[in-house]
């Protein structure tokens, strides 16, 4: 953790179904004023209908690059980025910027070099978990008869057939029937000999 005495920046993003929008700001400060930290800035986000956070862009911008603060203290890491890959990668770069990052509600400092390392395994744990649930899941699908993909698009086959008869080529065929070069090519390739 940051020394006392350090500057931290105050950072949330606003959801519009909090019922009190100033409870998280309520709950980092009562974090900094209980360390003996100086709040030097305070940034929030609408966050919603904009997922930019232009707020939080200024806060990397300007203030961590800056070196203006110490540490950067956010109410909850799932209002400071917009997914798990955003949220750690913006952290690591923080941090490798030499500024400590605190999550307030889960009590978690990401400022060491061990932090930043479970991080990163956390990430790939989860994409690995995520990937083995999709696979579980199309492997479900598939079991009981689901076609998986996107549908295919209706050809009128006998069209693409008399078209490619009177001359046009492959890709004459497909630019006309608005399909794929291998899409003739099959449809061909099906087509009963004459």
């Amino acid at each position: 953790m940051v020394a006392a005495t350090a500057r931290v920046a105050l950072y949330n993003t606003l959801s519009p179904t909090d019922s009190d929008p100033e409870r998280a700001f309520r709950e980092l400060r009562a974090f900094a004023a209980a360390r003996a930290f100086r709040v030097a800035a305070e940034f929030v986000d609408r966050g919603f209908p904009d997922p930019h956070r232009p707020q939080r862009a200024h806060l990397l911008e300007t203030v961590v690059e800056g070196k203006l603060v110490d540490l950067v203290a956010v109410w909850r890491l799932e209002r400071f980025g917009r997914s798990l890959h955003d949220i750690v990668a913006t952290i690591d770069h923080i941090v490798r910027s030499g500024v400590g990052f605190f999550s307030v509600q889960e009590n978690l400092d990401f400022s060491g070099p061990v932090a930043r390392q479970f991080m990163i395994a956390f990430v790939q744990a989860q994409q690995h978990f995520f990937a083995e649930r999709a696979h579980a899941g199309f492997a479900a699908a598939k079991a009981r008869g689901v076609k998986l993909g996107r549908p295919r698009k209706p050809i009128d086959a006998a069209a693409v057939q008399a078209d490619y008869d009177r001359g046009f080529s492959l890709r004459e065929c497909a630019r006309l029937h608005g399909i794929s070069h291998s899409t003739v090519i099959r449809v061909l390739h099906d087509q009963p000999e004459k």
